[in-house]
């Protein structure tokens, strides 16, 4: 189980917060360069499943095009 296996709810509370998010991660003991690593995670991880796609109809045979 990761420390920060809850990272979502993290950005969430930080956001809420109203602080800035460096303050706030000082208050919490979390790196704040671990913080920005959170906030490009959705942009990754869709990135990724739009490049699965892509790859999945490169990859496909032209037998089973009609």
């Amino acid at each position: 189980m990761s420390k920060y296996e809850n990272w979502r709810e993290l950005v969430s509370e930080c956001k809420a917060s109203g602080k800035p998010a460096k303050t706030w991660c000082q208050e919490h003991n979390i790196p704040y360069y671990t913080y920005r690593g959170w906030l490009r995670r959705p942009e990754v991880e869709t990135v990724d499943a739009q490049k699965l796609f892509w790859y999945s109809k490169i990859a496909t045979p032209l037998s089973n095009v009609v």
